[in-house]
């Protein structure tokens, strides 16, 4: 697998000072940091927020081949059809409850 840096697209970005990426760039930045070590325990608030169309390409294969080699992904999504394409299990919270 290519680096952090390389799979992210943010290589090029590697000199430059985090307060003057752009926010798709920066929610890039932490996916990479996040996941360089490849943990069993993947938590993602909100994880698509900011990203172009190839890097939400580049999440949802990353997310599926964690989850695939045994890695726990739980992750929060407001779009609820995304959300139920990735997810293996699914929980809906209302006002702070449970719903399904």
């Amino acid at each position: 697998m290519a680096t952090a840096l390389d799979y992210w697209r943010i290589a090029d970005l590697k000199d430059k000072t985090l307060r003057t990426l752009s926010r798709g760039q920066m929610q890039r930045f932490l996916l990479a940091r996040a996941t360089l070590a490849q943990p069993d325990i993947l938590l993602l608030d909100e994880p698509f927020t900011g990203l172009d169309a190839r890097s939400e390409t580049l999440l949802q294969i990353f997310m599926r081949e964690a989850a695939q080699r045994g890695a726990a992904v739980l992750f929060s999504e407001h779009d609820a059809s995304r959300a139920k394409s990735l997810a293996h299990k699914s929980i809906r919270i209302e006002n702070g409850r449970s719903v399904s």
